[in-house]
């Protein structure tokens, strides 16, 4: 079994990994998802800062913050999923469009299993219809 080091570095890179092939887009709404896992990251790395400063209640909010900024990471990816129908074309939307909002199937199973990973790693629950290896909705 293979376990992949998941953390806000590497999902954010991920991230844009997938709009420069342009599996997720547009501009804009990559930067507001980029945005939720910087808030994210800020959170967990208060965590670690104030680790030695504070008690475990401290440690425990910052995490918590962290897992609820990936869980609306997740739910933002999804719906920009939604947004597709099955040959590819995005609905209600022009392709030309920064403001349009959609993910490609691969791009959200991917982005959204790794999310799930960090959210396992953080001590949280991995969202509910997901399998123990974190792979997607089946």
């Amino acid at each position: 079994m293979v376990v992949k080091a998941i953390s806000f570095q590497v999902l954010r890179r991920e991230l844009q990994a997938a709009f420069q092939l342009g599996d997720i887009g547009g501009k804009k709404f990559v930067e507001e998802l980029d945005g939720v896992l910087a808030q994210g990251e800020k959170a967990l790395a208060r965590t670690n800062h104030d680790h030695d400063k504070h008690s475990d209640a401290g440690d425990n909010d910052g995490k918590r913050e962290a897992v609820a900024k990936l869980r609306e990471f997740i739910e933002r990816v999804e719906s920009a999923a939604r947004t597709k129908d099955d040959t590819g074309n995005i609905h209600g939307h022009d392709r030309n469009d920064d403001d349009r909002r959609f993910a490609t199937a691969t791009a959200a199973q991917s982005l959204t299993a790794d999310a799930d990973e960090l959210i396992v790693q953080l001590g949280g629950k991995p969202n509910p219809g997901r399998d123990d290896r974190g792979g997607g909705r089946h």
